[in-house]
C-alpha cells in the first residue's frame, strides 16, 4: 500500500484522516506545519502528500513548491484541499492552472 504524508495545522483533521487511511492499509505520516512536513518528506519519501493550503509559516503551496524540485520528486502526486478559495494567492492559482501542473478544482454543493 501507499505511504501518505498528511499535513494540516489542525491536529484533529490529521488524526481523522490517519485513522481512515490506516484502516485501508496505508502507512500514514502526519505533520502539523510546513517545516515538519519538509523534514518528514525528505526522510520518508511518501508516495502521496495531502497538504493544507492555509497554514501558519509555510503554506501548502510553498511546501509543494519545495518538494517538487528535481532533486526530490518533481511529479509527486499531491492533494491540496481547501474551502478558503478567496485568499489572493489561491485566486491567482485558479486563474492560472499552468502554475500548478495537474491542478483541478472540485465543486461542493
Amino acid at each position: 500500500m501507499a505511504r501518505i504524508l498528511l499535513v494540516d495545522d489542525e491536529r484533529v483533521i490529521c488524526d481523522l484522516l490517519q485513522k481512515v487511511l490506516t484502516k485501508q492499509g496505508h502507512t500514514v505520516l502526519t505533520a502539523v506545519d510546513g517545516k515538519q512536513a519538509l523534514r518528514l518528506f525528505r526522510e520518508e519519501r511518501p508516495h502521496l502528500t495531502v497538504l493544507d493550503l492555509a497554514m501558519p509559516g509555510l503554506s501548502g503551496i510553498e511546501v509543494l513548491t519545495e518538494i517538487r524540485v528535481p532533486e526530490f520528486r518533481p511529479g509527486l502526486p499531491a492533494i491540496l484541499p481547501s474551502v478558503d478559495i478567496w485568499r489572493p494567492w489561491l485566486v491567482q492559482l485558479v486563474a492560472d492552472p499552468a502554475a500548478l501542473p495537474g491542478y483541478a478544482t472540485l465543486k461542493y454543493s
